[in-house]
């Protein structure tokens, strides 16, 4: 954009000249004072006693200075005329260059009422020009400092002036302009109200605070930008788009933005027509293809970005952020530094049939080398209506959203927190989505995510009285798409609500939640992050059968994060409620850890406990929930995570629940080494449809190792099917269990059929008049390759009762299994013994399980990984003694 002075100003100028170039000779003096009330054109202007009356006046004479160079304009008092200084005024150029415009009085700012004119003040092609002190009112722009592509200005310094209440007829305006500068220095100016009030306005309207259209090597600093604001009001069948900034910087190099204020900023777009498409866009600061970039220590507060439309085929968008930056590089800099910034109380909404709303904290895209550290974003909210039938309702928060299509990009000791969507419509076959990221980024390779804290966040859908309805809302704590080697690192995401509350009838629901989300990111390292206090409110009061809901929690979910590590994590306290009435078909599918296609990933050390699940329907419930679920992921290796007290239950004549400590599923070879489940409890109101597995191998688990687990169920949990560790039939490959203690299950060893089983050194004790330590599907294994020996069997409420036949229907005396005449020959040195265990599975000094066991059976070669996890026990103690054949049986190796 480039503004060229008017014509009308530049024959008054001449004119001006003109006339007092024979009463005002060249004088040899640096200073003019102009004074509006006591000032006389006949005067000298030199002396503050002998002041100009006007500012056209002593222009005349500065241009008439043989060397105007360094010279001052001091003014005092109102002023309905701009001030304009042209290179090009003078005879040689840049001779101009060092002119300084302030107030006589700095107490008492003189004041440029702009009104019609294009400028309070103008500066074109003049070099280290420093203006200070005065109040600019009114005007299309506040100041202005023009160069070229061929000219760039250089060194102008701007302060402490206050710019306010521009306006105009043009489409555009702005406070302070700067077009083609270079070490500028804009500090301690207050820029405010500038604004447009519209009636029916078209196309687009742009409010700027500050202008920077190829800015370098310039200082914003301790500026306060505020009152910035379009309004517009509408009743004809148009389209308006509103757009206020802050700042605005395209095509800058080596920007340092430091201890600005930017607050009350606001676009509002109303209307009436039937099909009007309005949009407000506000932002505090806007980057676009920006070389090192220094934004630290800015206050962002009460943005508001507004779309109210009753029309009923109107569309209206409200977005608003904080900071966007677009292309943004580093070159000088090490890195594009985003720091110590406080982003609070920003709104969007939006009324419309289809009605759009989204907040973004930082929005980043396409810049390498951005750190953001230690910035406070608070109290996002955004909200949206819609009141007719085919409606869309479509609230969305980010908190730091990029950079994305970037790389080594670090974020860090950031805190995200009260972020707030409603969704809300009431007409029928309508939809709403919401969406919440509080950091998020794709496409990017190399970033750091660290020491960031996410908390309160709420999620609500409101859908009243609607027919054939689809609504859907997902939150991401941590979102990664295409990131390569990422490192996600001791960050907290707690205190997270996702409510749903439907009166619809005849529809559709699909929520879900994600505290971490890795989706084609291959290497990530994803280590001691913690996700806890979150919960899940679902209520549909629809008294029809056609109504559907359904829930995903995730702790960590990861698609295709081959070779990622996964370590030290925790999800915890989570509490997920879904209540329905009639034939509602309510499902519920909770995950701590989700990990699909991701060869080589390690899991190890997390802690996954305190999840519990409620669905309270009449009728059609399904709950599924999973401590840990690893499918299609080759080589994954699953060691010392700590599975607790999950728990889920539904009632209701037709409800089926499934709970997991740790689902592994096509997934060949797997480790699944010293790691802890306990504390499962399942129940359901209708009988025998809830199923409780320890760790459950769905498919085939050939060449699998699980070793040195401990594995514990409840005191006789009714269930239709209680396992420790369920393998299924398909296992061609050898399958290793070695050192593993299964206590309290209905069946905690289930043998579903395969090849190649070795099964040595194992604590297996059953609890129930229905229980077996060994369940096998008899006629669909390969007796000639089972092998079982050095076990512990033993059942708490039925002594003799320890091998069953699932296929026969058959129990098995212990003499028989044993006997290698007969049809068995199986656990030949095992025992029929109480191990005498502690509350977590560990042995007792008593316990007959001491030094009955022994290393000759592993089948493993000395120098593989097997043999050397077999080395040490659960707690990581060193199981192998001198003698071989003195281990302790179970996954515990006693030690005082």
């Amino acid at each position: 954009m480039t503004i060229q002075l008017s014509t009308r100003a530049l024959i008054t100028i001449l004119t001006v000249t003109a006339a007092f170039a024979v009463t005002h000779p060249a004088l040899a003096t640096g200073t003019f004072y102009v004074d509006a009330s006591t000032g006389d054109d006949a005067n000298n202007c030199t002396t503050v006693s002998t002041p100009c009356k006007t500012i056209t006046a002593a222009q005349t004479l500065i241009f008439g200075l043989s060397d105007p160079a360094n010279t001052t304009l001091r003014l005092a008092g109102t002023f309905t005329e701009a001030i304009e200084f042209s290179s090009s005024s003078v005879t040689l150029p840049d001779t101009l260059k060092g002119l300084h415009i302030t107030s006589t009085d700095h107490d008492a700012p003189a004041i440029i009422d702009a009104t019609g004119l294009d400028a309070g003040v103008y500066i074109n092609g003049v070099h280290s020009v420093e203006i200070d002190h005065l109040t600019i009112d009114h005007g299309r722009y506040g100041i202005q400092i023009q160069g070229s592509s061929i000219n760039v200005v250089n060194g102008t310094s701007i302060h402490h002036n206050t710019v306010q209440n521009q306006a105009a007829d043009a489409t555009s305006i702005a406070s302070i302009f700067l077009q083609y500068v270079k070490n500028a220095t804009v500090k301690n100016n207050t820029v405010t109200g500038g604004n447009y009030t519209l009636t029916d306005g078209s196309s687009y309207h742009y409010v700027y605070g500050v202008y920077g259209f190829y800015l370098y090597d310039s200082v914003l600093q301790d500026n306060t930008i505020s009152n910035l604001t379009i309004t517009n009001d509408s009743v004809l069948e148009n389209f308006h788009y509103s757009y206020v900034y802050g700042v605005y910087l395209y095509g800058a190099a080596n920007i340092n933005a430091i201890d600005n204020t930017f607050q009350n900023l606001s676009a509002t777009e109303t209307g009436s027509a039937v099909s009007s498409n309005q949009q407000s866009i506000v932002v505090g600061l806007y980057a676009y293809d920006v070389i090192d970039l220094q934004l630290l220590n800015s206050t962002v507060t009460d943005l508001s970005a507004t779309a109210n439309l009753t029309g009923s085929s109107s569309t209206g968008s409200s977005q608003l952020s904080a900071f966007t930056l677009f292309n943004i590089r580093h070159a000088q800099l090490e890195r594009n530094l985003l720091r110590n910034n406080a982003i609070s109380n920003l709104t969007v909404t939006s009324t419309a049939k289809t009605a759009t709303a989204s907040v973004r904290g930082f929005d980043i895209d396409f810049s390498d080398g951005v750190m953001l550290r230690k910035n406070t974003l608070d109290n996002f909210t955004a909200t949206t209506t819609s009141a007719e039938s085919n409606g869309s309702s479509r609230p969305s928060v980010a908190g730091i959203d990029g950079p994305s299509t970037s790389s080594d990009a670090v974020i860090r000791n950031n805190t995200i927190k009260n972020l707030t969507t409603l969704a809300q419509y009431t007409a029928d076959d309508s939809s709403s989505n919401y969406a919440v990221y509080p950091i998020s980024l794709s496409s990017s390779d190399g970033i750091t995510i660290k020491q960031n804290t996410v908390s309160d966040a709420t999620m609500t859908t409101e859908n009243n009285d609607t027919v054939s309805f689809y609504d859907t809302g997902s939150f991401f704590g941590v979102y990664l798409a295409y990131v390569t080697n990422g490192i996600v690192q001791k960050n907290t995401i707690h205190t997270i609500h996702q409510i749903y509350d439907t009166a619809g009838t005849g529809g559709a629901s699909s929520f879900s939640q994600y505290g971490f989300y890795y989706y084609n990111s291959p290497g990530i390292q994803a280590k001691r992050n913690t996700i806890h206090t979150t919960d899940v409110t679902v209520n549909l009061a629809d008294p029809t059968s056609t109504s559907y809901s359904y829930m995903y929690v995730y702790g960590h979910f990861a698609i295709s994060a081959s070779n990622g590590v996964f370590a030290k994590n925790s999800f915890h306290d989570v509490t997920n409620t879904i209540t329905g009435i009639t034939d509602n078909t309510l499902s519920l599918y909770t995950y701590g850890m989700s990990i699909s296609g991701s060869s080589g990933v390690q899991l190890m050390n997390n802690k996954i406990f305190n999840i519990t699940d409620t669905i309270t329907p009449d009728n059609g419930a399904y709950d599924y929930l999973y401590g840990v679920y690893v499918v299609t992921s080759p080589q994954a290796v699953l060691q010392n995570n700590a599975i607790h007290d999950l728990s889920n239950a539904t009632a209701g004549t037709s409800a089926y629940n499934r709970l997991y400590g740790l689902f592994v599923g096509d997934t060949r070879p797997v480790y699944v080494n010293s790691n802890t489940v306990r504390s499962l409890t399942s129940t359901s109101g209708y009988a025998d449809a809830h199923e409780v597995y320890g760790m459950y191998f769905n498919a085939d688990a050939s060449t699998s190792r699980i070793y040195n687990n401990i594995v514990q169920g409840g005191a006789d949990f009714g269930a239709e099917a209680a396992y420790g560790i369920y393998l299924p039939n398909q296992s061609n490959t050898v399958v290793y269990l070695y050192h593993n203690t299964v206590t309290d299950w209905l069946y905690p060893m289930y043998l579903g059929g395969g090849s190649k089983m070795r099964i040595y050194n194992n604590i297996f004790s059953a609890v129930g008049n229905n229980a077996y330590p060994i369940a096998l599907a008899w006629d669909v294994i390969n007796r000639d390759t089972l092998h079982l020996d050095y076990n512990v069997l033993y059942n708490v409420t039925v002594a003799d009762q320890l091998i069953y036949d699932t296929d026969n229907d058959a129990a098995i005396a212990l003499g028989d299994w044993q006997n290698t005449t007969g049809s068995y020959g199986y656990d030949i040195h095992s025992v029929n013994l109480d191990p005498k265990l502690t509350t977590t599975g560990r042995l007792k000094k008593s316990s007959p399980a001491r030094n009955i066991g022994t290393t000759k059976k592993y089948d493993v070669e000395k120098k593989s990984v097997d043999y050397q996890l077999l080395q040490h026990d659960v707690n990581g103690n060193v199981r192998l003694p001198a003698k071989e054949d003195k281990v302790d049986i179970g996954a515990d190796e006693y030690k005082k």
